[in-house]
């Protein structure tokens, strides 16, 4: 939702790495700056922290790059109905998502980001959690180099919030295996709903924090095993 897009506006105290962070703009990657495609201009997400983060600790990679598929106001209700599968904006998500791999081969998928729940905060704890997790189920089946382990971190929405939806986000790493969930204590809001932009970056510290422990529990592969 809007919170995963970022509404504040930039701080000025760090961008994306000039030649490191890649932004897909629905056509081709784009060296990535506030804001990511799609969001509003002038607001920053909480990916800049994220990128900084993984860069620092992957020195080898290469590159780090972000499909944006958030979009503002969208929920899994069945009134709205955007994140279910066969839903517009879900199935606009994994299309991207898949452009953006098939375009960039030399590209590995790596994991999930998600931050949502306040347009569904009337659905019950148990609705919500079985929408969520067939989304998550299918994202995990259709996504280009995805399977039952890739790591989804999911964050906490504000305690004004529906108190079922609440719940199931926090249940989700006992429901869901490979996921993780953020918290928001300590943040603050710049209006009635939205972080400001040093929340966003606390937030993005914790998203890769959530994000490197679910990495560090994926099997090794057979090949990356040292023969003794």
């Amino acid at each position: 939702q809007s919170n995963m897009l970022g509404r504040a506006p930039y701080d000025g105290l760090g961008e994306y790495q000039d030649g490191k962070v890649y932004d897909w703009n629905g056509e081709k990657f784009r060296q990535a700056k506030s804001p990511l495609s799609g969001a509003n201009e002038g607001s920053m997400g909480l990916t800049v922290t994220f990128a900084d983060q993984y860069l620092l600790v992957h020195e080898h990679v290469d590159a780090l790059a972000f499909v944006q598929s958030a979009v503002g106001g969208t929920g899994l209700n069945r009134v709205d109905r955007n994140w279910n599968p066969g839903d517009n904006v879900y199935e606009n998500a994994i299309t991207e998502v898949n452009s953006a791999l098939t375009a960039n081969p030399s590209f590995a998928f790596k994991g999930i980001l998600w931050h949502q729940g306040e347009r569904d905060d009337a659905m019950s704890e148990h609705d919500y959690a079985l929408a969520w997790d067939r989304m998550v189920s299918d994202m995990r089946k259709r996504i280009v180099g995805a399977d039952a382990s890739t790591p989804v971190v999911l964050g906490q929405i504000w305690p004004t919030e529906g108190e079922g939806v609440r719940a199931a986000i926090a249940s989700t790493p006992k429901r869901m295996p490979s996921t993780a969930l953020v918290t928001i204590e300590g943040t603050r809001q710049f209006d009635d709903l939205h972080f400001d932009a040093r929340s966003l970056r606390i937030l993005g510290r914790r998203y890769y924090e959530a994000f490197s422990s679910l990495q560090n529990e994926l099997p090794v592969a057979d090949d990356a095993v040292q023969q003794n």
